[in-house]
């Protein structure tokens, strides 16, 4: 830094020339220039310590008040959080606030804070109901002080820690006291939380004064009013909730040793006196630096004076101003002193002078020493150019560059561009790159200096980056302070997780700093811990990995796994190096996640979420964060406790409310008659069942005694016994003649007669109950009426069990056993299926099988057998029976014997058979009479009329010429004749068309034809594709039926339209006509008819069924099916 030989030589020149002046003038002036310089120097470096000092003064200062705001906002946050209780609670109990206040821990978390208390807003006329009130909780001496009259009262009435110097304030009205009225009014008025001015606390009995402190109010305004205005707050106002701070107490540890150097007051408002002293640290020296500060802290104003007696700067001893000032006038006086001995001879001269320049080389090293040797980084470099010049050991370790490798670089190299603007006198923060490329915070002060006329600026370098790193977490810890109050606050108005989890990832992020935060709970089904809350960047990484509740798979032995599942806090240092997080590095690298804490959430004691965070850089959770997070993790699990508690509660008082609704329904609508009388038989309550009976309203009993109304000697000794000995009497089904009612017959009633005691076991009344039994008797009666009626009943009856699978017997009458022969021991227990013993293959067996498995009623014919093997025919009925709910509980089976029912009704059949046999028999010889005369018509008379019709032309021809009066009678006869032909054919052809001799679909359509042209009815044909194969007597019938269908259509069908069709399935024919007529109602069908009686005997003469679909306004269908016989059926 300085140039020791040049300096050296140059003081040999300077004291070679003053010996050879021999001048007392410049002696002199030298010693004059050697003071000056001296006393400059020295006030250059008093000056320059005197501004760092001043300038970590101030920064301490800053420090300070900032540690300050951030402690009273958290004081001010956590009270906000308590006054959160009645804004989520109806009614705030002295047990709610002891167990929240109990929570915040306000001796080890909130130091200062002697005690959080509720003070009750109160008007003259509620004050009185407000002391009967608190006394009932259990004390008794509670009243407000001070006494008098006020328009307006408060009083404490909460208050946690209630114990010690607290117990002083229960019941004090603090509006009787200006300066917490002041405050408490300005907190209604505003709606914030506010400060009030100095108070003297209570003093304990070990102590010598009254300590000082001060009270913070947070006004307590009802839900259920709005508070937009100052008056509408003023009307809404329930009360306040305070916290005491002792000053001592509160600012005790927050400063600690790195300002053990500096006097540090507080003081109440904006004047500084003693009066209004808050807080004072020891007296010391007289003050170097002060600085006053006003502060407004929630609503009120603290001024702030701090003073620092001493000033030492690290790094300013390179210009400790005595040495430099002891150094000068030294110099000066042996320069002085040299100069005036010059008379001395030149050795010893040159001997002093010699001398001198060692002294000065001595001290040139010494300053050279401070320089290199200093705690401040020191860099001297070129005004104009930038260039380095030199710098010392500090800056060395700061920068990480030795001084060969800088010396001569611009000072660019160590922090562009912000390295260029620092002038005299301006101190600025920046950055500084050091050799490595690490960033450091610097703040940076620069003076000029002339060095052998060269501009030089030196530049001291303070390294700030670990104070910037503090002041960092100072703020992330206050954010968290404000996570931890909001999360608080949320939990007094939530009252489940699903609203709560992602407020906590949400405070995480937006407060803490986080880059991404989740929940995650364990879905039970396949063991995963998987996500249902999460904020922040990168939150697609959740699914993108797989989170295992089991430690015996890779993916369950990760951080949250393990907090989950050993219920403890899991920190991740650097997530890409730690072994337990190596199933996930890879998406923890594209997400940029490198550090990480995981947090178990429990619930109710055992495992239920994980709170995991994440960070962009290594080793971002210190011990503090940590804490604080463990403790909103803490909070929540409360919080879960406290859900369940609600809810558990919440359950109660539902089933409570509804119990007792259900017991208010009871006694107003059961049908028991219910009376509540005391121990005089005087009424208090009926039920209106008991009022009803004698038609009366329930009021009406109230208060009447019950001799009164009703005197009966029974009852009352039956009554004076149960008051008496505190038994209970009970008589079922006692009957009961009413004098009043004789009519109605005997009526019978269950008595019971319950005491009602106290707590000491004396009755106190009796509650009298009486249900009607008479119907149920009655019911009973008509049940053995019906069980005898069962008993003597001629048919077979049976009750079979449904709700068992083997369908068992679990009754059978008399009639029963009478029918099948067996007893009904041998009877019950089996399934009535033995009857038919090997016979299980019948046809109606499974119409009731089906039955019972739809559990339906169903009618069959069986044949079943008797135990002595002989056939018996069984007409059975069998029904399913229902429980009130609609189950089925078993079947009832009523049979009958039909056997010679069934004889009957074979020898009826026989006879049918022998009858259609006849009829058939008949309706051949019919149809062959037919046909002889249709034939002997057709041939026999036709030909003599064809004969006529030729000689009657024959005649026409011969004589119509000669006798012109002939030919007219001739023409008639020819016409006749032509027309007798005809008819000759028709009558052949309706006795017996020849066309059927061509098959049945060949004479269908000639019938059909000849339908349309007589009628002008269209008539149309669709046969099937199947050949139509039918018997002469079959197709004789079939063309009958059509031709008589016919005939009904053209008389009473009123019909545009008649479609014939005709075709067949497996087994028979089918036949259908249907045409587009009037129609008519099938009910109105006359047996009588003769064509649909004749229709009907055909079919049935060919074994087939008939039937007709009609209504009116839709047309008619006749269908009819023909059963193929077998010599007729195709192949």
């Amino acid at each position: 830094m300085f140039k020791r030989d040049r300096a050296g030589t140059g003081m040999g020149r300077l004291s070679g020339r003053l010996v050879s002046t021999n001048s007392l003038r410049s002696a002199w002036f030298v010693l004059a220039v050697s003071l000056c310089a001296s006393i400059l120097g020295w006030y250059f470096a008093q000056e320059g310590d005197r501004r760092i000092a001043e300038t970590e003064f101030n920064i301490q200062t800053r420090d300070i008040e900032a540690l300050i705001r951030q402690r009273m906002l958290a004081y001010e946050q956590a009270l906000q959080g308590t006054a959160g209780l009645f804004a989520a609670l109806q009614s705030v109990t002295r047990e709610d606030w002891y167990r929240y206040v109990n929570r915040l821990a306000i001796e080890s978390r909130y130091p200062g804070i002697l005690c959080i208390g509720f003070s009750a807003y109160l008007l003259p006329d509620q004050k009185e109901r407000h002391i009967e009130q608190v006394r009932k909780e259990g004390f008794p001496s509670y009243n407000v002080f001070p006494q008098g009259i006020r328009d307006e009262y408060t009083s404490v009435v909460y208050l946690e820690p209630f114990a010690g110097r607290n117990l002083h304030a229960f019941g004090y009205d603090m509006f009787s006291e200006q300066v917490r009225r002041a405050a408490m009014e300005q907190a209604r008025d505003t709606g914030a939380p506010v400060i009030s001015g100095k108070i003297a606390l209570f003093r304990e009995p070990n102590e010598t004064s009254s300590p000082s402190g001060f009270l913070l109010y947070t006004p307590i305004f009802r839900n259920d009013r709005p508070v937009a205005t100052e008056e509408e707050r003023r009307a809404a106002l329930l009360g306040y909730v305070f916290g005491v701070f002792n000053m001592k107490d509160l600012m005790s540890g927050l400063f600690g040793s790195k300002y053990r150097d500096l006097n540090i007051h507080i003081y109440d408002g904006a004047e500084v006196s003693s009066a209004a002293l808050l807080y004072g640290s020891e007296p010391g020296l007289p003050s170097r630096f002060s600085s006053r500060t006003a502060m407004e802290v929630a609503g009120h104003h603290w001024v702030l004076v701090v003073d620092s007696p001493v000033y030492t700067v690290s790094g300013a001893e390179s210009y400790h101003p005595t040495i430099i000032l002891i150094g000068g006038i030294t110099a000066g006086l042996l320069l002085f002193a040299l100069i005036r001995s010059m008379a001395m001879s030149r050795a010893r001269a040159f001997a002093l002078a010699e001398h001198m320049s060692a002294d000065y080389r001595a001290s040139l090293e010494h300053y050279q020493k401070l320089f290199d040797e200093g705690a401040d980084a020191i860099v001297l470099s070129d005004t104009d150019t930038g260039e380095i010049i030199d710098l010392n050991q500090s800056m060395e370790r700061l920068s990480g560059w030795n001084k060969a490798e800088l010396v001569g670089l611009s000072r660019k190299v160590l922090a562009p561009p912000d390295f260029e603007p620092v002038t005299e006198g301006l101190s600025i923060e920046t950055q500084l790159i050091t050799k490595g490329g690490n960033i450091r915070k610097v703040e940076i002060k620069a003076s000029s200096l002339n060095i052998n006329g060269r501009r030089a600026l030196i530049s001291f370098l303070r390294d700030i980056t670990e104070y910037k790193l503090s002041m960092a977490r100072i703020d992330r810890l206050t954010n968290l302070y404000r996570a931890l109050s909001e999360v608080n606050q949320a939990i007094i108005r939530m009252d489940d997780e699903s609203t709560l989890f992602p407020l906590l990832c949400r405070m995480a992020v937006d407060l803490g700093g986080a880059k991404m935060a989740w929940v995650g709970q364990l879905n039970e089904a396949n063991g995963l811990i998987e996500p249902v809350a999460s904020l922040g960047s990168g939150t697609e990484y959740l699914n993108e990995i797989t989170i295992s509740s089991k430690p015996d798979v890779r993916e369950g032995r990760g951080p949250s796994a393990i907090a989950f599942r050993e219920n403890r806090n899991v920190v991740i240092e650097d997530f890409l190096m730690s072994d337990l997080t190596k199933p996930w590095h890879e998406p923890a690298l594209r997400y940029d996640f490198r550090s990480s804490v995981s947090l178990p959430i429990p619930r109710g004691g055992k495992p239920f979420a994980v709170f995991t965070i994440y960070q962009s850089h290594p080793d971002e959770f210190d011990a503090e964060a940590i804490n604080l997070l463990d403790e909103m993790a803490r909070d929540i699990s409360f919080a879960l406790h406290n859900f369940d508690q609600q809810y558990e509660r919440k359950q109660y008082e539902l089933g409570l409310f509804e119990s007792n609704e259900l017991m208010e329904r009871i006694f107003a609508n059961v049908s028991m008659q219910i009376a509540y009388m005391d121990a005089d038989f005087n009424f208090i309550r009926v039920n209106d069942a008991y009022a009803m009976a004698a038609g009366n309203l329930p009021e009406y009993y109230a208060g009447r005694n019950y001799f009164e109304l009703f005197p009966n000697a029974d009852n009352k000794q039956i009554f004076g016994a149960v008051v008496a000995s505190g038994h209970h009497y009970t008589a079922l089904a006692k009957a009961f003649v009413s004098e009043n009612n004789r009519e109605h017959g005997v009526s019978y009633w269950d008595w019971n007669v319950q005491p009602v005691m106290d707590r000491q076991g004396q009755v106190t009344g009796i509650v009298v109950s009486l249900l009607d039994r008479t119907e149920e008797m009655r019911a009973q009666e008509t049940l053995r009426l019906y069980a005898r009626a069962l008993e003597a009943s001629t048919n077979s009856i049976f009750i079979v069990d449904a709700t068992m699978p083997e369908l068992p017997l679990i009754y059978v009458n008399p009639a029963f056993t009478d029918m099948t022969g067996y007893s009904a021991e041998e009877a019950l227990g089996r399934n009535p299926g033995f009857l038919q013993g090997g016979d299980q293959e019948q046809p109606e067996l499974e119409n009731i099988r089906r039955a019972v498995r739809e559990k339906v009623g169903a009618q069959a014919v069986l044949r079943n057998y008797r135990k002595d093997g002989s056939l018996f025919w069984n007409e059975l009925y069998v029904s399913p029976v229902a429980n009130n709910l609609g189950e089925l509980t078993h079947f009832i089976g009523v049979a009958r014997d039909i056997t010679l029912r069934r004889e009957i009704e074979q020898d009826l059949q026989e006879s049918r058979t022998q009858l259609r046999g006849l009829l058939s028999s008949r309706e051949a010889a019919r149809e062959e009479e037919r046909k002889y005369i249709a034939r002997e018509i057709h041939d026999e008379l036709g030909q003599v009329l064809t004969g006529l019709q030729l000689k009657v032309s024959v005649l026409n021809h011969r004589y119509s010429k000669d006798f012109p009066l002939l030919r007219e009678p001739f023409q008639e006869t020819l016409i006749l004749a032509d027309k007798a032909l005809g008819v000759a054919r028709n009558v052949a052809s309706a006795l017996r068309p020849a066309v059927l001799d061509m098959g049945i679909v060949s004479a269908l359509e000639w019938l059909s034809g000849r339908f349309a042209q007589d009628t002008g009815i269209q008539c149309e044909m669709c046969i099937a594709n199947h050949e139509i194969q039918l018997e002469e007597n079959q197709a004789i019938a079939l063309f009958r039926i059509v031709q008589e269908s016919l005939t009904n259509v053209a008389r009473h069908a009123k019909a545009d339209k008649v479609v014939i069709t005709l075709g067949r399935d497996a087994d028979n024919y089918i036949l259908k006509i249907r045409d587009d007529g009037v129609g008519f109602d099938t009910s109105e069908i006359k047996t009588s008819s003769f064509g649909l009686v004749g229709i009907r005997e055909r079919a049935m003469l060919l074994g087939g069924t008939f039937f007709i679909c009609s209504q009116p306004g839709s047309g008619t269908e006749i269908v009819m099916n023909i059963p193929i016989n077998n010599n007729t059926r195709e192949s």
